[in-house]
């Protein structure tokens, strides 16, 4: 029996096959750019859309950038035994964690999220854009309806093994109530991590 192939459609299944696994990624980057040419799209539905009866939210404006968010107490992600809770969540959204019992009271907190992932989902790319924050910008972070407002002071690039460097980073800071927002980079490497350091400047 002799078969026979349409070149057209098999391109155009190749072409859509593409388009879903790119479109997060192109969506997640090009936001930033968009962002400072028309300023409206901040307004615009980011990345992931969160109903607005989500208890836990990431919002980053100056982003475009909506994500819900699964807070993991008693769970460090410089431990790699503890990464087997964290990697699940990030396909459903972005890992809040925190060696403490509350992030109300922590000193340090990191916020996971992928920049890429080797399987398609709809938070594949969720914080590729992250390096175009800017000191300054405001990272607004809702955990059961009480609001907390991050402001970046910092960004950093830090190699995945510099274990010394990750543990200066958690030091305790009088006064401050940091959180670090870890991603690694570059886009579809592992050979790095994105760290954006922010401070928390107001509570509601």
């Amino acid at each position: 029996m002799v078969t026979t192939r349409i070149p057209g459609i098999s391109i155009s299944l190749a072409l859509l096959s593409l388009s879903v696994w790119a479109y997060p990624f192109l969506s997640a980057t090009l936001r930033p750019h968009l962002i400072e040419t028309v300023p409206s799209v901040v307004l615009a539905p980011a990345v992931s859309k969160v109903s607005a009866t989500s208890v836990s939210q990431v919002v980053i404006p100056d982003l475009g950038l909506t994500a819900p968010v699964t807070f993991l107490p008693h769970i460090d992600p410089l431990e790699v035994q503890d990464w087997n809770a964290i990697q699940p969540v990030l396909r459903d959204g972005v890992a809040l964690t925190t060696t403490d019992e509350s992030f109300d009271s922590a000193a340090s907190s990191f916020l996971i999220g992928h920049s890429s992932d080797y399987v398609p989902n709809k938070y594949s790319f969720i914080f590729a854009g992250l390096n175009a924050l800017k000191v300054g910008d405001v990272v607004s972070l809702t955990l059961k309806g009480k609001t907390y407002e991050q402001t970046v002071v910092e960004k950093k690039i830090l190699s995945p093994d510099d274990s010394e460097a990750f543990a200066d980073l958690m030091t305790p800071v009088i006064g401050k109530q940091r959180l670090f927002l870890v991603t690694c980079w570059p886009v579809f490497t592992t050979k790095q991590r994105l760290v954006v350091i922010t401070e928390r400047t107001h509570t509601e």
